[in-house]
């Protein structure tokens, strides 16, 4: 076999080998938590990337990206974010973690508040990154009225 035929038998394996690689980094990346359920009282549960079925959440559970969680009645759930913002969802609510990355210099959380109530906490010193890099770390609530945002 001469050097050219084995090149091109082994391209295809080589492009077969990189894509797998690629692939399991990107889930990798995406598997990162954003935040954890710090309190869970009653019924709460969690749809991930928002697909059926919900599961059920416990505390120190872990939230991701996409994730949509929901809470019954009488039921309430805490969830710190990485850069310290608590949201306290009540219950009968419905919020869904649409965007959300966080570096040293900024950040960008973006939460829609499909049902319900929500109160959300931001820390002090993602207050003060936001003042001192300007546009560059927000957190945002869409509701389907209004939009808040620090």
């Amino acid at each position: 076999m001469s050097s050219k035929s084995v090149c091109l038998k082994m391209t295809p394996l080589f492009v077969a080998c990189l894509f797998s690689f690629l692939l399991s980094a990107s889930f990798a990346l995406a598997a990162d938590s954003v935040g954890k359920f710090t309190h869970v009282e009653g019924k709460v549960d969690v749809l991930r990337e928002g697909t059926l079925p919900g599961k059920p959440v416990k505390v120190n559970g872990d939230v991701f990206l996409k994730d949509i969680v929901r809470t019954k009645s009488s039921a309430k759930a805490e969830i710190l974010f990485r850069d310290k913002t608590v949201l306290r969802i009540a219950q009968r609510s419905r919020i869904d973690i649409s965007e959300y990355f966080q570096n040293e210099a900024n950040g960008h959380g973006v939460v829609k508040l499909q049902r319900g109530l929500l109160r959300a906490n931001v820390d002090k010193g993602m207050s003060q990154r936001i003042f001192v890099f300007n546009d560059t770390a927000t957190t945002e609530i869409y509701t389907p009225n209004a939009v808040a945002g620090v």
